[in-house]
């Protein structure tokens, strides 16, 4: 792997009117045992190019196991729907690669709306990180943790989040104002513990949204094992 996709702003989705300008960023991370300099390229791939030009420099040198953010001026098209464009990394003798273990393209993806249309806006993607402490083995009590990447297309007034357990059990309640686009992470708040002597097998822990409207979001699955 040469170079992970960290994170990036706006998130997918994301909700713009025709024409509207917006500044896309991508930070990346160095994963290889060179240094890049100003001569590594960001490259336009495939897709829809949103007004940009085919390639940019990387904007400053970035040594090995190192992030740098990565932004481009790109406007949403004329026509109302929804648009991708991805891009690759290029180094300064003109050799392609993108991101992760099989070097794939990274995107931007947006929807656009007509002028005269009220946007709706809300969740667009969750996904989650599960961290077992202890990582294996069976001690008397067992702790499961999640956090979930929850990314909204645009601002919403009220919105209130919640975990919900396999076991029936709710966390407390996130009630959140959120003023644009972007990606929060949310901790599942008090983790979940498991006795020695509890039931093993195939569990889950899922975020819900509770208003505006109930939404249930796609689970993380595990199973609890104590050998």
């Amino acid at each position: 792997m040469v170079a992970s996709l960290v994170s990036e702003n706006p998130p997918d989705k994301t909700i713009f009117k025709p024409g509207e300008k917006f500044l896309k960023t991508w930070r990346i991370q160095n994963n290889s045992n060179c240094a890049w300099n100003t001569g590594y390229k960001l490259v336009f791939w495939s897709g829809d190019q949103m007004g940009s030009a085919y390639n940019y420099n990387f904007p400053q040198g970035l040594p090995p196991g190192e992030s740098a953010d990565v932004s481009i001026q790109l406007a949403a098209p004329e026509t109302a729907g929804t648009y991708k464009g991805e891009w690759k990394l290029q180094t300064p003798d003109g050799q392609n690669f993108g991101v992760g273990q099989y070097s794939a393209p990274f995107w931007t993806e947006i929807v656009v709306v007509a002028a005269n249309e009220t946007p709706t806006y809300g969740v667009t993607s969750v996904t989650y990180d599960l961290e077992r402490n202890p990582p294996t083995g069976c001690n008397t009590n067992n702790w499961y943790y999640v956090t979930a990447h929850v990314s909204f297309n645009g601002p919403m007034q009220e919105v209130v989040l919640q975990f919900q357990h396999s076991d029936g059990y709710n966390s407390r309640k996130f009630k959140l104002e959120i003023t644009g686009a972007v990606t929060m992470d949310f901790e599942d708040p008090n983790g979940w513990k498991f006795h020695i002597a509890d039931s093993q097998g195939a569990k889950w822990i899922r975020l819900i949204q509770v208003f505006p409207k109930y939404v249930e979001y796609d689970k993380v699955n595990f199973t609890f094992e104590c050998k």
